[in-house]
């Protein structure tokens, strides 16, 4: 039986990437920390000798630390635009909410890569600036958006990004696409609104970057330019043979399949949604596509959520199904992850769901 709200969604242990010391035994560091010898500490390399150039961040700590910038860059640029958004009110509840958030997600990643803590020796080279993010807060939608949708491609794809690490990336991201779409909604743009502004804006970014500029991560799109904020509608691949095997795909289906049942009854008792139809057949669609790659058929024939579950707790386990599927070993099942997870979340914010948490699912430090 799917648990309850009250309960955990899953039954993994998801955590937040982490910080300070406990970044020494972390998969996150180990990338970077392959690359010199040092001692890791905080949420880089720290170099007890010698200090000069700095390694070159690779694998999962290069992914962490261009995520992290996007997060840093949007606090930045939510509390200034916020501070400057005197005639309206609206405007600056939605940027400060998007400043907190942004904050909880750096926080939950660990912080920007800073290996010399706070206090660069003499002769050494500092990491890069924080590149700024978008002044507009149009172009900050959707540069938000595509920040999103390019990390959940990258931990989604075939990298050295996995496990529980490309969860929580994963979870950050999701997060980040909420947050974009919140902004959008304050200040009544399309999430795609600015998109050319953003193009225009990268370009120049490159252009400074050809010249000798810092600031790239968290901007580094890649070469096809922009990605776009909405996810993607693509059907699911139908001749993977590792999805075929996936007890994660599967279990997926099973809390789909769940969730699918218990709408309804939230439509009729309770009264917490007007679309629960529409919501259990498209739940119910995706189980059937996942179910006609081959995956095997864990469903129940009647889920008996708990009796005082509700909307947000369906949704809890709606986007944790998702979200599991990040950790698989499964480049396609990730992409599934990927895909269903930036559905489900712009839909629930399309329909005034109860707001998701800054990083939704994973336990914030």
């Amino acid at each position: 039986m799917i648990q309850s709200p009250s309960h955990p969604p899953s039954p993994r242990p998801h955590r937040a990437l982490p910080s300070g010391t406990r970044a020494a035994r972390a998969s996150l560091a180990v990338a970077a920390a392959l690359a010199v010898a040092g001692t890791a500490t905080g949420c880089g390399i720290h170099l007890e000798a010698s200090p000069g150039a700095l390694p070159a961040l690779t694998g999962i700590a290069l992914v962490r630390d261009t995520s992290v910038r996007a997060d840093a860059a949007a606090a930045d640029q939510a509390r200034a635009l916020s501070a400057k958004a005197t005639a309206c009110s609206s405007c600056r509840e939605s940027l400060d909410a998007l400043a907190a958030a942004s904050d909880a997600r750096v926080q939950t990643l660990g912080g920007v890569w800073d290996p010399w803590n706070g206090a660069t020796p003499e002769g050494a080279t500092s990491p890069e600036p924080v590149a700024d993010a978008p002044m507009d807060p149009q172009a900050l939608a959707t540069w938000l958006a595509a920040t999103a949708r390019r990390d959940l491609e990258e931990v989604s794809g075939d990298t050295e990004v996995s496990g529980e690490d490309a969860r929580t990336l994963g979870a950050v991201a999701v997060g980040r696409l909420a947050s974009a779409q919140r902004l959008a909604d304050a200040y009544g743009v399309a999430l795609s609104e600015g998109t050319a502004e953003v193009d225009s804006l990268q370009a120049r970014l490159e252009v400074a970057m050809t010249a000798g500029g810092q600031g790239w991560r968290g901007w580094s799109f890649a070469d096809e330019g922009v990605p776009d904020p909405q996810p993607s509608a693509s059907p699911l691949p139908s001749d993977s043979a590792d999805a075929q095997s996936s007890e994660d795909l599967a279990q997926a289906v099973r809390v789909w399949d769940c969730a699918a049942q218990a709408l309804p009854r939230l439509q009729v008792v309770e009264g917490a949604l007007d679309d629960a139809s529409a919501r259990a057949d498209a739940l119910l669609a995706r189980a059937a596509a996942v179910l006609a790659m081959g995956v095997s058929d864990a469903r129940e024939q009647r889920c008996a959520l708990a009796d005082d579950v509700d909307l947000a707790g369906v949704d809890a386990l709606v986007l944790g199904a998702d979200l599991d599927l990040l950790a698989s070993d499964s480049p396609t099942v990730r992409g599934i992850g990927a895909q269903m997870a930036s559905q489900d979340v712009l839909e629930w914010e399309a329909t005034g769901d109860a707001g998701l948490e800054a990083v939704p699912g994973v336990q914030v430090p």
